[in-house]
């Protein structure tokens, strides 16, 4: 069984986002920390990407996940990664997500 390869040397980035799925919905304008996430081609909505996101609430330690094709987050989120890497911090950060009329948007915590 050492000839089969193991699904991290196939997809280097690969990490499974465990958690409760919830919907985005339960979590606006609440305090999270966001732990970890992924952009990929969405299976729901071809041509189109779906972000998944790895979370706790803010205080709390039972992970959740969410998936959302929302292009705002997933910018946002290109941009956060890059800051991060910048000054070589961790992928993590705290945050609030809102719904500014049609669409999704991370905003500070406070």
């Amino acid at each position: 069984m050492s000839d089969i390869p193991s699904v991290a040397d196939l997809i280097p980035n690969y990490e499974v986002l465990e958690g409760d799925k919830i919907p985005i919905e339960e979590i606006f304008n609440l305090p999270i920390v966001v732990l970890a996430w992924r952009i990929a081609p969405s299976t729901k909505k071809k041509g189109t990407n779906c972000l998944t996101l790895q979370f706790v609430r803010d205080g709390e330690e039972d992970k959740h996940v969410l998936f959302t094709g929302s292009d705002v987050l997933m910018d946002q989120l290109r941009e956060i990664e890059s800051v991060l890497d910048e000054r070589g911090l961790q992928h993590k950060f705290k945050c609030r997500i809102v719904k500014i009329r049609d669409y999704f948007r991370f905003v500070s915590e406070a």
